[in-house]
């Protein structure tokens, strides 16, 4: 807690990484991951500015319920 997770990241395969911390989620996709991002109210300042490889949803049925 409270540590950059981009040392992690950095040693994972590539798969899903799933946030409700935008800078978790950036981390998550620069290190090759698909990032979804839980909307919480402590993240909604960063969606509108959000690259869009980051996947915004709602709650988690939305990620497991995902067409692609």
């Amino acid at each position: 807690l409270g540590e950059s997770k981009e040392t992690s990241l950095a040693y994972m395969r590539p798969g899903i990484w799933i946030e409700d911390n935008y800078h978790g989620a950036l981390a998550g996709h620069r290190h090759g991951h698909t990032a979804f991002m839980l909307r919480c109210s402590h993240n909604r300042q960063w969606e509108a500015d959000s690259i869009k490889e980051i996947r915004w949803v709602d709650t988690w049925e939305d990620i497991l319920c995902l067409k692609t």
